[in-house]
This record gives C-alpha cells, sequence and structure tokens, in this order.
C-alpha cells in the first residue's frame, strides 16, 4: 500500500501488556473505538470492518515479546488483521468505487 495524505497511520504498542485486558486497551486506544467496545475478540472483529474513510496502515509493537501467558492473544490479533486485510481487498474487487486498504506490519 502507498501511505499518501490518505492514509491513516495506527500505532498498536503492545509492549506494556501483560494481561489481555491490557491488550484489549491498547487496541481500544489505537483504533479509537468506542468506549462501549466489549474488550473481546468478537466486538474486536464487528469494529475492524467498520467502514473507514481512508486507508489504514497498522504497525505492531511488542507482539513478539507478549508473555507467554499472552501468546494466543497475540496470534488472534494477526488473526483478526489478516481478516480485515482480506475483507477490504474483497471489498475492492466487489465495488469498483471502493478504494479504501487495509495494511499492517509487524515492526518488532
Amino acid at each position: 500500500m502507498k501511505k499518501d495524505d490518505k492514509t491513516n497511520e495506527i500505532l498498536l504498542d503492545l509492549t506494556e501488556c501483560k494481561y489481555v485486558l491490557d491488550i484489549h486497551k491498547a487496541i481500544k486506544e489505537a483504533f479509537g473505538f468506542p468506549d462501549w467496545y466489549g474488550m473481546n475478540w468478537s466486538a474486536c472483529w464487528d469494529l475492524l470492518r467498520e467502514p473507514r474513510e481512508t486507508n489504514v496502515y497498522v504497525r505492531i509493537l511488542g507482539i513478539n515479546s507478549l508473555p507467554k501467558s499472552l501468546k494466543e492473544s497475540g496470534s488472534k490479533i494477526i488473526e483478526l488483521l489478516e481478516r480485515t486485510k482480506e475483507y477490504y481487498s474483497f471489498l475492492q474487487e466487489s465495488i469498483p468505487s471502493f478504494d479504501i486498504s487495509f495494511e499492517y506490519i509487524i515492526a518488532d
């Protein structure tokens, strides 16, 4: 994805996360999820696939250094981001006027 003025760069910093709730707080803050965000994976998926007006480029920090007890949660984050990326690609293929993209990178 080419980053430009139409790109919203999101930093998802997980470096201080010690519990699953910490991860959901980081996700909520990074993506600007509303106060009613349910702090669970289903709610995260629902909000990630909400329509956006700009391209999204997510940089993830700290996922590789999560405590062993949170490795499954780290995998779930990547799964949801990958599903979101695929969903946006599907929309681009299905709707000719849809030109919003979603990308992510693990930066650590």
